[in-house]
């Protein structure tokens, strides 16, 4: 008997059904982990949205557990007035939108504020990187 298990993508929507937010990609990975660890590897019928659809970050080290995943990736198109504002944002510049010190932090692999500067700690965000 197969059960399915469904995550949603970039929104980061609960996993679990309780309404809560839980960090996307690390409760994703906790996920196949569990599944592996209790050797569960084909069990499940996962079910995910557009990031798994489209990258390899959410499975990696995981392939064996995520395969026979039914992914869902909704056709994009680019809107190059859109492209050509988003490339233009930075730290300085971007203070309106409340997630995109989150974005900055997870493209980057930095930390904004004091945590950067803690031992163990990822990088500290500057403002010299741009999106690409």
């Amino acid at each position: 008997m197969s059960h399915t298990c469904s995550s949603q993508g970039s929104n980061g929507s609960s996993l679990d059904g309780t309404g809560r937010f839980p960090e996307k990609r690390r409760n994703r990975r906790r996920i196949l982990d569990a599944a592996k660890r209790n050797n569960l590897t084909g069990h499940f019928l996962w079910v995910g949205s557009d990031s798994w659809g489209s990258k390899i970050s959410p499975v990696v080290q995981q392939e064996q557990v995520a395969e026979g995943a039914i992914t869902i990736l909704p056709k994009r198109t680019s809107v190059d007035a859109f492209d050509r504002y988003f490339k233009s944002r930075s730290l300085s510049n971007n203070r309106r939108n409340v997630w995109f010190a989150e974005f900055w932090e997870e493209n980057f692999g930095c930390k904004l504020g004091m945590h950067g500067k803690k031992p163990g700690s990822p990088k500290k965000c500057t403002g010299r990187t741009q999106v690409n």
